[in-house]
């Protein structure tokens, strides 16, 4: 697996101190960024960057709005929602 970005872009775009490739999916990859302030907790995350020309934006809503409706332990909880250019 590799990875259309670097890094260091990833951390940039996240203004976090690192960042590592995960992994790649039909429409996007997962990257864990280190050290990164979300809704002020400085923690860990895993992040999932969509690739614009492989997914339809109404499916993304959908998604992310069934996963906003969870917040229980054994289910990935969704923090925020972000335009990174």
């Amino acid at each position: 697996m590799t990875s259309s970005l670097s890094a260091e872009e990833v951390a940039t775009a996240f203004a976090c101190e690192t960042a590592v490739f995960l992994g790649s999916g039909s429409f996007g990859e997962t990257w864990q960024i280190c050290a990164t302030e979300v809704k002020g907790i400085v923690d860990d995350y895993a992040v999932k960057i969509l690739h614009a020309e492989h997914f339809n934006l109404l499916l993304v809503d959908r998604e992310t709005a069934g996963l906003r409706k969870f917040d229980l332990d054994g289910i990935v909880r969704l923090l925020d929602v972000r335009d990174v250019v």
